[in-house]
């Protein structure tokens, strides 16, 4: 019964990630009375249950921080955070990461992991490769591949001056 329970929760959370989800709302889609549920997920949960469900969003929050160049304020929208600073501020209490320092992680883990993995993705998994590429928010695959932000004048005046050095 309580795996049950639990699966569903987690669906309905996954189905409902962008609205508001209150404990109410829970209650009827069980259709069980609030004592009732808050014993059940009790004994499912080490926390509340919308200490639960914002565990899920900013879960949620990190994979689409760490798979996409998808803007922040639309990152907070699509896991149900309609107010941006109060998504800064649970974000940065559950990760321990303010949004910017997780996303530039993230990209510098994924960057790293391209460098160190490229080789025998080019040969093995070419659509991995593009994707990490993708994800990186490069246009291209291989030498001078970066993202459209280092592709100004400036930019690639300092990368030549780097590569007539080497």
């Amino acid at each position: 019964m309580l795996e049950q329970l639990m699966q569903t929760l987690v669906q309905y959370i996954e189905e409902n990630i962008r609205s508001e989800i209150t404990v109410s709302d829970l209650c009827n889609y069980f259709g069980i009375s609030r004592t009732s549920f808050y014993e059940l997920s009790s004994q499912c949960l080490d926390c509340s249950v919308m200490q639960y469900i914002k565990r899920i969003r900013i879960e949620k929050a990190k994979k689409l921080l760490q798979d996409s160049q998808i803007p922040i304020t639309k990152v907070a929208e699509q896991v149900g955070f309609w107010d941006y600073n109060y998504f800064v501020r649970v974000f940065k209490k559950e990760t321990g990461f303010s949004i910017n320092e997780y996303a530039n992680q993230q990209r510098l883990e994924n960057a790293k992991f391209l460098l160190e993995n490229s080789d025998d993705m080019i040969l093995n998994n070419t659509e991995k490769l593009i994707e990490r590429h993708n994800i990186l928010g490069c246009d291209y695959i291989g030498l001078g591949g970066m993202p459209a932000k280092y592709r100004t004048e400036y930019w690639i005046d300092k990368f030549a001056e780097d590569y007539t050095e080497a």
